[in-house]
């Protein structure tokens, strides 16, 4: 089913995104070497010329990394896929991509956008069909996702790539990429903390 959007010559001039929803954002690091897919079409007045923004943008840890993709032309229906692999992702001021910077915008996505505005005289814009491969600890019949690690890590640290705090550990800002996990400070009151803040979870004495 298409999801259309038709106001384009009541905004103002710019590029407009589609926003994915929440189940494609969070920890994503097992979508890493799957495929973002979805199919788009658009309608333009006469006069309009086609624009040369990135197609994806994804936003995490403070990481924002695009994708250039092929044209679409107006009334084309055309699907869509990009690699979550670092070749095909960019900076934003053209910088090549890394390993680490793509693992760690996929280990917590705050936003996921599919370009929407692809003419300077947009009349209306449609997408469908999005989808996300992401990896699975259970046997499924589709193929292995070789590329997702499933690291042994250190006590400090839980997930695939060891991206995560264990519980009883939180983050700080200094090392490299995320950072260190280190023991909660709670004072003998909790054994637990919020594994990004720091701070302490009550206990309840029963």
């Amino acid at each position: 089913r298409w999801l259309l959007y038709r106001e384009f010559p009541r905004l103002p001039e710019a590029t407009f995104y589609w926003e994915l929803p929440r189940p494609f954002l969070g920890n994503q690091v097992g979508s890493y070497g799957g495929r973002l897919r979805y199919t788009l079409s658009y309608t333009a007045g006469g006069r309009g010329t086609p624009l040369p923004d990135a197609d994806v943008q994804i936003t995490g840890n403070d990481i924002t990394l695009v994708a250039y993709l092929s044209e679409l032309r107006p009334h084309e229906h055309k699907g869509f896929e990009v690699v979550f692999r670092e070749q095909f992702w960019k900076r934003p001021d053209g910088q090549p991509a890394t390993r680490e910077h793509l693992l760690m915008a996929l280990a917590d996505l705050d936003e996921v956008l599919i370009r929407a505005t692809h003419s300077t005289d947009m009349l209306s814009a449609g997408i469908t069909g999005v989808s996300m491969e992401t990896a699975v600890p259970n046997y499924t019949s589709l193929p292995r996702a070789l590329e997702v690690e499933e690291c042994r890590c250190p006590p400090a640290y839980q997930g695939l790539s060891c991206q995560d705090c264990a519980a009883g550990y939180t983050r700080t800002g200094g090392g490299l990429y995320l950072g260190h996990c280190t023991l909660c400070e709670c004072n003998g009151h909790s054994e637990s903390c919020h594994p990004e803040t720091g701070t302490c979870s009550v206990r309840t004495l029963l």
